[in-house]
């Protein structure tokens, strides 16, 4: 134990089974409380844990001393417990009798109570993990809390023991997760994880992955601070980090490392692709699998654009046929949502912004191939929209495209053309900007048959078309008829004449 001060004007720290123990008496002094952070300090280097003590938030900043030096926060008592565990994994159990704001608590106020909106699978599939890792990472104890599963021990912190410390360890350790590609992992700790993926050598996620986390948390940080759960220096060190990440992303960009993009394949892969025997034999047996690939490498199309593709997309601008990725409008949290007639709320079809609402010719080889006798096989002559593949199964984050996005990879990985985060299924978009750049077609038209914004005031307010963004059809299909991939394939016709071989694989 260390004592320094008379009883009138001091202050006692004790470091006792691992946790650190601070009091204050009623008349410290700012100059008592500055050598109290000091002393804390050394304490916590002394101990190895590299775990900053809550101390500092409970402290005056460096920069900037009281008016007077018997200010009112000089003279209330102050008292404060912050275990310090050798991980938190081995966090220990809180007091259950201590009055504390947990961390967990503080964001669910911020979900329900500061009037922020998300709809239910924007929050579950893209926010919702963003926080539990930034709590399961700052973390200092295990505490039981009950929810719809009955009580689970869950890691958690008081919000009053964040510090800047906190938030730079968060952000360190961030960089150590490894990547998801796809794959949830909501019932593994962080820890563990980062853990896991020392141990087989993973590979780190990506800087956008990181700053895409961090600025999930940013706008309930700011909440933070606005109802004085944290101090300004948190909510500093936090601005910090983002800055970081940010420049991080920014600089592997300019580096052509990862999150550059995309890359096309080539030629000679597409072929390997699309003319091998497992494009032939799944087309056989799913619809999806002969038409989704295709829709994403004439049209440039998402797999899950392509894939939730109804009858009533399909449409005539100046005499084209022309496919719309969908009729919708922007939700109150900016995700972009179809309001056509769907039975169920749960199955809303989705696009990834406004930018990618839009309706386009089909390309001609397309038609070739038989996809408007498709449509109209489906629909039955009925007037009713009808989705295309409706053997498809639904999932809150990949809508339809879980299916059709493994078996793309399946075809890519038995063409030798897979490469990690560079050549995947979604490059086949690649492939389709470049062709049409070859064209000779304007690029802003370019960028609106793809779905992206052009960011010029025209486009964004004059550009505007009851279907979406406005596409001269006759001068766009003119320029798609020119794109060629060199690959051969059967028609649906002949697809559909297999099907009914006797014997077929």
């Amino acid at each position: 134990m260390f004592n320094a001060g008379k009883e009138e004007n001091g202050f006692t720290v004790a470091y006792i089974n691992g946790a650190l123990k601070i009091e204050t008496s009623a008349g410290a002094t700012y100059e008592t409380l500055t050598l109290l952070k000091q002393s804390v300090n050394v304490i916590v280097q002394m101990v190895g844990r590299g775990i900053a003590a809550n101390a500092p938030s409970l402290l005056p900043s460096d920069d900037s001393a009281p008016a007077a030096s018997n200010s009112s926060r000089a003279h209330k008592p102050m008292s404060a417990s912050s275990s310090l565990p050798a991980s938190p994994i081995e966090a220990t159990s809180p007091d259950p009798a201590s009055d504390v704001v947990w961390l967990e608590d503080a964001i669910q106020e911020w979900l329900h109570k500061s009037g922020v909106t998300f709809s239910k699978q924007t929050w579950e599939s893209s926010y919702a993990p963003s926080f539990r890792i930034f709590r399961e990472l700052v973390s200092t104890v295990r505490r039981p809390v009950k929810g719809e599963s009955g009580t689970v021990d869950m890691l958690d912190i008081p919000v009053r023991d964040l510090t800047r410390q906190s938030i730079a360890s968060l952000h360190d350790q961030m960089k150590l997760l490894p990547p998801r590609q796809g794959k949830r992992s909501d019932g593994v700790e962080a820890p563990v994880l980062i853990a896991e993926a020392k141990a087989k050598g993973l590979p780190s996620p990506s800087a956008r992955n990181v700053l895409k986390k961090l600025t999930h948390i940013a706008p309930c940080i700011f909440w933070l601070e606005r109802k004085g759960y944290i101090t300004a220096d948190v909510r500093m060190e936090f601005e910090l980090a983002r800055k970081a990440a940010a420049g991080a992303a920014s600089s592997k960009k300019i580096k052509g490392s990862q999150g550059t993009g995309f890359v096309a394949f080539s030629l000679n892969e597409l072929q390997r692709i699309f003319e091998q025997p497992g494009f032939r034999v799944r087309a056989m047996k799913h619809d999806w699998a002969y038409w989704a690939p295709l829709l994403c490498l004439y049209l440039g199309f998402r797999i899950s654009e392509a894939t939730q593709t109804h009858t009533g997309d399909i449409c005539y601008v100046d005499g084209v046929p022309c496919i719309r990725t969908a009729t919708v409008e922007e939700g109150e949290d900016g995700a972009v949502v179809d309001i056509t007639s769907q039975t169920a709320e749960d199955y809303l079809r989705r696009l990834k912004n406004g930018a990618s609402r839009r309706t386009v010719p089909i390309h001609p080889k397309l038609i070739e191939l038989g996809f408007l006798d498709f449509v109209s096989q489906v629909s039955g002559g009925s007037s009713e929209s009808r989705h295309l593949f409706p053997k498809l199964t639904w999932h809150a984050k990949s809508l339809w495209g879980r299916k059709a996005s493994d078996h793309i990879g399946k075809l890519v990985r038995s063409a030798g053309a897979y490469v990690f985060r560079k050549k995947v299924p979604h490059s086949l978009r690649s492939n389709f900007s470049q062709a049409v750049q070859k064209t000779g077609l304007a690029e802003a038209l370019i960028q609106r048959l793809l779905g992206h914004s052009t960011g010029a005031m025209k486009d964004e307010h004059y550009s505007e078309a009851e279907y979406g963004a406005a596409v001269p059809a006759e001068l766009a299909v003119s320029h798609l008829a020119k794109v060629d991939f060199g690959i051969s394939v059967p028609s649906w016709a002949d697809i559909v004449a297999w099907r009914k071989k006797p014997g077929r694989p």
